[in-house]
C-alpha cells in the first residue's frame, strides 16, 4: 500500500513541477507588429476608389519598432514617419501624421492596407497623390 502512495505522490509532484509559468500569449497587436517588421514590403497593386492606378509604382515600405521608412511613396507615404496601434485587435494603425490605416490582411508574404486619402496633389508630375479610398497590396521582398 505504501508503494501505491509513494507512486501517487511522485506522479503528483511530477504534475505540479510541470505547472511552471506559461509562455506569454502573443496579443493580436504583437503578432501584427512582428509580421510588419519582418520584411521589406513591395507594392504590387494600388486601387483608388476601386480603380487600379500606377501612381505609386515602385513603392516599398519597411516597418520598424513604431517607425517606418519608404521609397517612392509620393505624398501618401512620406519617406519616414512613426505609427502606433489603435485598439488591441492588430488591424488598425495611426501614423504620426494622423492618417488612420486599416490592415485588411497581413501574413508572412502579403500585406493589404486601406485608408482614405483626402489630398489631391500633382506637384512634380504624378509623384503626388489622388484623393479617395486607397487599397494597397504589398508582397514580401525576397
Amino acid at each position: 500500500m505504501r508503494f501505491i502512495y509513494t507512486l501517487l505522490a511522485t506522479f503528483g509532484m511530477m504534475q505540479i513541477s510541470g505547472c511552471g509559468k506559461d509562455e506569454p500569449k502573443l496579443t493580436p497587436n504583437k503578432v501584427t507588429e512582428d509580421l510588419l517588421n519582418a520584411q521589406v514590403w513591395e507594392m504590387t497593386e494600388v486601387k483608388i476608389d476601386g480603380l487600379v492606378s500606377d501612381l505609386y509604382a515602385g513603392l516599398t515600405l519597411r516597418f520598424g519598432s513604431k517607425t517606418y521608412t519608404t521609397t517612392n511613396g509620393g505624398k501618401v507615404w512620406p519617406a519616414t514617419g512613426t505609427w502606433e496601434f489603435v485598439g488591441d485587435k492588430g488591424d488598425k494603425i495611426l501614423r504620426g501624421d494622423g492618417l488612420a490605416i486599416t490592415i485588411e490582411n497581413v501574413d508572412v508574404s502579403k500585406l493589404v492596407m486601406l485608408f482614405i486619402w483626402s489630398s489631391t496633389t500633382f506637384d512634380g508630375g504624378r509623384e503626388g497623390s489622388l484623393s479617395g479610398l486607397h487599397r494597397m497590396t504589398f508582397k514580401r521582398r525576397n
